[in-house]
């Protein structure tokens, strides 16, 4: 009946915060005003309804990230819209979005706006938000060290799931790509100073990564010596270039 789900919610729900606490290490005082904040953001409206045992453990999960306090509930706030609008839950959006805090060097205060790039990235193209999570962690290293933006990834992302809509593959050709750039071959050198410019690095600051991708297209085709391990898949090579 309705008493017993009620307390079998209660016992589970305060089973996964003594579970975070392990980690958090909060005071009695402390917990019980965490324990307040994870039901008031379950039943919040703005948003939508989530169980607050899945808000636990996504709390969890992101201060075993190293989150803790303020910060960890600004990400927990940010994992709950993701969760909601990308059809998942909450521990799933919590870890891409640490994920991609944690490549780019962002803070605590930037979760609203990783996870809003996730959902576009999710809405323009990847099918399922879990299967962006699942691959993400690569791509978002190789995106940050190249200098592009958390935007730049998620629009390359979800444009090239229209032509290779398996995600793990299409994060696989898109990290193969901007390898390309961040590693370039003599072949690449030479393709990336026909375009004028002195450096690959130099074109994408100029051109956007999906600009730099049609400049080396213009000058160099599809020559395998320009475009390294990508040029192994012909498909991925081919759906790369038409970005």
């Amino acid at each position: 009946g309705g008493l017993k789900d009620i307390i079998t919610s209660t016992v589970a729900l305060d089973r996964e915060l003594r579970n975070m606490n392990t980690i958090a290490q909060l005071s009695e005082a402390q917990f019980g005003a965490i324990r307040k904040q994870v039901i008031d953001l379950s039943t919040s409206f703005e948003g939508g309804y989530r169980p607050a045992v899945e808000l636990a453990k996504a709390l969890y999960d992101i201060n075993s990230a190293g989150i803790l306090g303020a910060d960890a509930m600004v990400v927990l706030e940010a994992a709950r819209r993701s969760a909601m609008a990308g059809l998942t839950d909450a521990s799933t959006a919590a870890k891409a979005i640490i994920t991609v805090l944690n490549a780019f060097g962002l803070g605590a205060q930037d979760a609203g706006m990783a996870a809003e790039v996730l959902f576009k990235t999710v809405q323009i193209g990847v099918p399922r938000f879990e299967d962006l999570a699942k691959n993400i962690s690569v791509v978002a290293t190789t995106a940050a060290a190249l200098g592009l933006s958390v935007d730049e990834m998620g629009l390359a992302l979800a444009t090239l799931s229209r032509h290779i809509p398996d995600a793990a593959l299409n994060q696989t050709a898109l990290n193969q790509a901007m390898l390309a750039f961040l590693r370039p071959s003599d072949a690449m050198r030479e393709a990336v100073k026909m375009t004028g410019e002195a450096t690959a690095s130099s074109l994408i600051k100029h051109q956007g990564f999906l600009g730099a991708l049609r400049e080396i297209y213009k000058v160099a085709g599809e020559d395998a010596a320009v475009w390294g391990q990508l040029a192994e898949n012909r498909r991925a090579l081919t759906a790369v270039l038409s970005l």
